[in-house]
């Protein structure tokens, strides 16, 4: 099963237990973000910010008695800053985790294939933006390597944040 995270969680750091498939297609009460005053944000702690869910890194209060915000959007790493009254409320994203196991490229959408624990196969997650991501991944197929990749979901956008390649295991050669 996929794991799931909650602001001040190091998310994007941490080994995932099991695999599913992970995003968000029916939203419940369960997965709707959760309310946070921003004076009690702090670094690490995730937030949305202009609709994207962003972890913070930096809160700084200003002299205007405004707390001012340096985060970065975990899916494109681009950075936001944001500016907010100490008591506004906050959304807190909820974000998960999921290991795939990469079963092969789809060229003409440019997406992955990709089996679940469970054996559920998928092929609607394009290929990550990351040049070193990409290579890995066209890699590890190529020499016939286990291919896991890391898949976070929030916000109903999913993107492969992570390769990891294992040597699959020879039969043992019985001598005659």
């Amino acid at each position: 099963m996929g794991e799931v995270c909650y602001a001040g969680s190091d998310l994007l750091n941490r080994p995932v237990d099991g695999n599913n498939i992970g995003g968000l297609t029916n939203i419940d009460e369960d997965e709707m973000p959760l309310p946070k005053k921003a004076k009690d944000m702090a670094p690490r702690d995730l937030i949305i910010i202009w609709d994207r869910p962003c972890k913070v890194v930096r809160t700084e209060l200003l002299p205007t008695g405004l707390i001012s915000f340096r985060c970065m959007d975990i899916f494109n790493l681009r950075g936001v800053t944001r500016r907010l009254d100490p008591d506004h409320i906050c959304e807190v994203p909820l974000v998960s985790r999921a290991d795939y196991l990469c079963t092969g490229v789809c060229d003409e959408k440019d997406s992955v294939i990709l089996e679940s624990d469970d054996g559920i196969t998928r092929d609607d997650i394009k290929m990550p933006p990351s040049i070193v991501l990409r290579m890995q991944i066209l890699f590890g197929l190529r020499k016939g390597r286990e291919v896991i990749v890391t898949l976070v979901s929030s916000m109903g956008l999913e993107r492969i944040m992570n390769v990891t390649l294992h040597t699959t295991p020879e039969p043992d050669k019985q001598r005659l």
